[in-house]
């Protein structure tokens, strides 16, 4: 039987602590349904449902008709209290961009859906915006299986449903050990380290009182790390310690945690809207002290580190330090590949190294699970260092994808209802006509790039950065007659009644830019490619952050024959 850590009085599970649960019931439940649907798709990417519906798709008509029962609400008015940190960090950097966003209220309560409105379409996510989410990506086993395959660092070990397998398993590969649920966060039930086979015993009851599926793995020491990878490049890293007190010489143990908790950014055990965590004065702590002979009245001295728990738990009042600026190059190309292993623009990486300042080929380090929905609020809330804006770099994705139409200012209401006419007829015929068009009709156009080469793409940014900041300044995503050479997206901005800046982004990092008739207001001027002349100005006063120049040559670049 488990007891609530602080008042020994009610049956709460201490192995779920500061969550106070129970029964695991809806855990088992989930865990059969996980592997149910794992059996019907495959472990490949699969995007996530719904993204941007259509109004004749599915999704659309499942939210419109849980809106018309009352059983689903859209609502703009937010109450930090309600959202968790992960998701506050969105929301205020939506608000920032002048993105609307809603949350979803189920049966009038919130929930952890929202969606965002581009134009006329909406985008609908669970907790944090993405484009991608591999189905299998929490389920730890599988995890570690492909990255050791693939030649990453992991810790070695297997998942069980047998105690007698694991206990075979874990005295064969040797101590210490960890032993864990096959999917779980906060560390729920995991137990480290583990020296004998009767510790181990004990660890893997534990683990089933949680799930039926339990991991026995190698023990890695170390410090734990949560890496970040947005957009297959951005990497952000803070560094986890259990709840602590450093002393001063002078005040008891009693007195460091009271001065620690009075810091305004710490919020009680438990508390839904706050990163950071006051450290419960007795339960947990008693324990931890007990463990190294220690009381509540003791003065440690000047710079002793007392720990407060036995995990590095940050609800229960553990640091965050952001360490972004301090990640060693090759560590981070390392994570930018183990991302795009698994086909992701969102994972959270749990690591254990020495120091990730060097190099992970110079220490004993390991990834040891992944999150597909992770606590970007470690990078943003930190305890110590810098905040860094991982939600910005979440978002920029989201902007650029191609389904997004911002500001749409073709079909704005002040254009005439012929523009109109004309722009809806291109929309729907020119994707038809494409491969017509490529196949017979213009092959020598499709033989080379459009000229007026502007740029390329700075080697420690994105062009997500870039395509999302011209979408934020009225550019739009366009339909082309045909595309160029390694095109991945084009945009245009209509610059007065017939006239627009269209600009291409290419899989080489370049950027090509011009400026022309518009074909809804001139058709035939814009295909013989009248008053067709460079965007040079335009698109150097928007992306000069985002371009750099390579070699002498801005005026023009040699076409690119296929």
């Amino acid at each position: 039987m488990c007891y609530d850590v602080l008042t020994m009085a009610q049956p709460f599970c201490s192995a779920c602590y500061p969550l106070k649960v129970r029964s695991h019931w809806n855990v088992y439940f989930e865990d059969f349904l996980d592997i149910f649907l794992t059996r019907m798709y495959a472990s490949g990417i699969k995007a996530q449902l719904p993204r941007f519906p259509t109004w004749f798709s599915l999704t659309y008509f499942w939210y419109r008709i849980m809106e018309l029962l009352h059983i689903v609400r859209f609502t703009k008015e937010f109450e930090k209290k309600d959202h968790w940190p992960r998701s506050w960090a969105v929301i205020e950097e939506a608000r920032r961009r002048g993105i609307q966003i809603e949350a979803i209220l189920i049966l009038g309560r919130v929930s952890t859906y929202y969606r965002m409105k581009f134009g006329s379409k909406y985008y609908y996510f669970d907790s944090l915006p993405s484009r991608f989410l591999h189905f299998r990506l929490d389920e730890k086993a599988y995890v570690k299986k492909k990255l050791l395959k693939a030649g990453f660092p992991a810790s070695e070990g297997r998942l069980f449903w047998n105690m007698l397998r694991g206990l075979h398993y874990g005295k064969k590969l040797g101590f210490p050990l960890v032993v864990k649920p096959a999917r779980g966060t906060h560390a729920y039930h995991v137990t480290a380290p583990i020296n004998n086979v009767e510790e181990l015993r004990s660890a893997i009851a534990l683990a089933r009182q949680y799930q039926p599926r339990f991991i026995v793995e190698r023990y890695l020491t170390g410090q734990l790390y949560r890496v970040t990878v947005i957009n297959f490049h951005h990497v952000y890293v803070a560094r986890r310690i259990a709840p602590n007190v450093v002393g001063d010489g002078a005040h008891t143990i009693a007195e460091l945690i009271e001065i620690k908790n009075s810091d305004p950014a710490r919020g009680e055990t438990g508390q839904r809207d706050t990163t950071l965590h006051r450290i419960p004065l007795h339960g947990a702590t008693d324990a931890a002290l007990l463990r190294i002979g220690r009381t509540h009245e003791d003065v440690p001295q000047k710079g002793e580190h007392i720990v407060l728990h036995s995990k590095t738990s940050i609800g229960s009042g553990g640091d965050i330090f952001e360490e972004t600026a301090l990640l060693h190059p090759e560590n981070k190309e390392m994570f930018r590949r183990a991302a795009r292993l698994f086909g992701t623009d969102l994972v959270g990486f749990d690591v254990i190294a020495t120091d990730l300042a060097r190099s992970y080929t110079e220490q004993v380090c390991g990834i040891i699970e992944a999150n597909s929905i992770p606590m970007i609020d470690f990078h943003h809330y930190p305890s110590f260092g810098p905040p860094q804006n991982a939600a910005g770099a979440l978002l920029d994705g989201i902007v650029a994808d191609k389904r997004v139409r911002y500001l749409y200012p073709v079909m704005l209401p002040q254009r005439s209802l012929g523009t109109r006419f004309m722009w809806h007829l291109i929309d729907i015929v020119i994707p038809l006509m494409r491969p017509l068009v490529e196949g017979w009709i213009l092959p020598w156009n499709l033989k080379r790039r459009q000229p007026f080469s502007v740029g390329w793409i700075r080697r420690d940014t994105v062009p997500e950065a870039a395509i999302t900041h011209l979408k934020m300044n009225g550019f739009e995503v366009v339909r082309p007659g045909w595309l160029d050479r390694g095109e991945i997206i084009g945009l245009r901005k209509l610059l007065d009644h017939e006239r627009q800046c269209h600009v291409r982004f290419f899989d080489d990092g370049e950027v090509r830019a011009h400026v022309e008739y518009a074909p809804e207001a001139r058709p035939i001027a814009h295909l013989l490619e009248q008053g067709f002349h460079a965007a040079h100005d335009i698109m150097h006063a928007l992306l000069h952050q985002y371009l750099e120049r390579r070699g002498s040559h801005l005026r023009s670049v040699p076409e690119i024959a296929r």
